[in-house]
């Protein structure tokens, strides 16, 4: 019996965010303020994701999918570019507590399948939809010992996305799919712009 049209599917993965760096950033300490810049490091997290979909002539693919993600501030490097906080020198600040971020992205993708004989079929897609994510206050200790909290944050950006994996079927429904994606959030909230790495293990089921 041939593949169905139709499928779902979940996954789920490791995401690593790259490093990001403001180059705008503002510090402050009561009614004290300073410009300055801060690099941002992260710690790999978990991903999962459910999506739904349908198969085209032209060995084109159609998925909406939604996925969740959650991944810890690993370190700062705040520097205070006028000396306004001798204590912020663009040293590494690791985390103390807080810096918890949840991920919520919702995507329409299209994929094309490379026929070969045999199991195995690569393929690659991209797509492009809606990421909503929250972060808590992330607390650092200067180099002069005194506190350094990183504020909550909250974005609603568009997102696009690129990728790239292998279905490998184990019968005519079943299907595991091992897949490397990147992902691109946009700065139209003000943040600073996200970009990251997801390799990812799905299992796909057709009807």
């Amino acid at each position: 019996m041939a593949e169905g049209p139709f499928y779902v599917t979940g996954s789920v993965g490791g995401l690593w965010r790259m490093d990001t760096t403001n180059s705008a950033a503002v510090f402050s300490s009561g009614a004290t303020t300073g410009p300055g810049t801060n690099t941002t490091t992260y710690n790999i997290g978990p991903t999962v994701s459910l999506g739904i979909g349908y198969r085209l002539p032209w060995s084109l693919r159609v998925e909406g999918e939604i996925d969740y993600a959650h991944f810890t501030t690993a370190s700062v490097d705040p520097l205070s570019t006028d000396g306004t906080f001798p204590g912020l020198n663009g040293s590494k600040l690791s985390t103390n507590s807080g810096g918890e971020h949840n991920r919520y992205v919702a995507t329409a993708n299209v994929f094309y399948d490379i026929a070969l004989r045999g199991r195995f079929t690569p393929y690659v897609g991209g797509g492009f939809g809606y990421a909503r994510a929250d972060g808590t206050a992330g607390h650092f200790t200067e180099t002069n010992g005194r506190a350094f909290t990183e504020n909550t944050s909250t974005i609603n950006d568009p997102v696009v996305l690129g990728e790239a994996g292998v279905t490998i079927r184990l019968t005519d429904s079943w299907a595991v799919v091992p897949a490397y994606r990147y992902m691109h959030i946009f700065n139209t909230s003000g943040s600073v712009s996200e970009n990251d790495n997801i390799f990812k293990l799905g299992v796909r089921f057709s009807f």
